[in-house]
């Protein structure tokens, strides 16, 4: 994943870092992809929606698994 991030141009990855997905955030580092922490499943998909509504880019995230999982799904 970070390496196709790397290929389109840098698009920043908004995430709620977890044990499960350390080793993505520490491939972000490594590929030196910007990564905007959030607090909250639900604000992670609002910033990308907002990333992607604001450049035309697309907007990532990533979560991790469980219970709000599903939340950011449909932030609009």
């Amino acid at each position: 994943m970070s390496a196709a991030l790397s290929r389109t141009a840098s698009i920043p990855c908004s995430g709620l870092p977890g044990a499960q997905i350390y080793g993505l955030f520490d491939a972000f580092q490594q590929a030196q992809l910007k990564v905007i922490g959030a607090r909250h499943e639900q604000a992670c998909g609002y910033m990308a929606y907002g990333y992607a509504r604001s450049t035309g880019r697309p907007g990532v995230f990533s979560v991790v698994p469980g219970p709000g999982y599903s939340t950011p799904a449909l932030p609009c």
